[in-house]
């Protein structure tokens, strides 16, 4: 039931999120900060694009009788999803108090990073969604993403296995997964100010 709650919630927090991101005009970006936001949304792509290519291979074993193609697989899925998790969370974790794999912390590690000591957490969230000191969209999109981490660790052996349902089960979730990140580059594209119109060329009469 909780975790039901759990994914209700978050839910709701993905949509009013994106309903605050669309209402709310992007702020006045200097140069530098623009290039640091399309360096931000390059290195998502790169990584969106590799996932997307590691959820590829995986449809690709679907009828192969050996399970160890398939294991290597998921294997790799949950390793990159670590890795865009733990990008998110020692982002977040400076403003934001978050769980980081499965459990509250108030220091972010970065160990896992290959960086030493961690990032220090500063306030807890407790906000409505919609509310004007709500978190970003990508809270959310974290919330989300470290609980289908869990739930694709635990089916792991059995998707491998092909056991049931397990194997589209864990498809469906790395699928939610890669369009959790697909919204995330969107919402940093929405930060950025709009291109300046082309200008029409001159047209001579006669």
């Amino acid at each position: 039931m909780r975790t039901a709650f759990l994914i209700f919630a978050v839910s709701v927090g993905l949509m009013a999120a994106a309903v605050t991101t669309a209402q709310n005009p992007a702020p006045t970006l200097s140069q530098s900060e623009i290039n640091a936001l399309q360096r931000e949304i390059t290195s998502h792509e790169r990584s969106l694009k590799k996932f997307s290519s590691l959820v590829r291979k995986l449809e690709s074993t679907e009828r192969e009788s050996s399970n160890t193609g398939r294991r290597r697989a998921l294997n790799d899925l949950q390793n990159a999803m670590g890795d865009v998790i733990i990008v998110a969370e020692r982002k977040l974790g400076e403003d934001y108090v978050i769980t980081q794999h499965g459990a509250e912390v108030e220091q972010v590690s970065t160990s896992d990073a290959g960086s030493g000591g961690g990032v220090r957490t500063r306030r807890r969230v407790y906000q409505v969604p919609e509310s004007e000191n709500s978190p970003p969209v990508a809270y959310y999109h974290l919330v989300r993403q470290q609980a289908i981490f869990v739930s694709c660790k635990t089916s792991l052996e059995p998707a491998a296995a092909k056991q049931g349902s397990s194997y589209a089960q864990y498809l469906g979730l790395v699928n939610e997964f890669a369009g959790l990140m697909s919204r995330g580059i969107d919402a940093l594209r929405a930060q950025l100010p709009p291109e300046p119109a082309a200008e029409e060329p001159l047209t001579v009469d006669g």
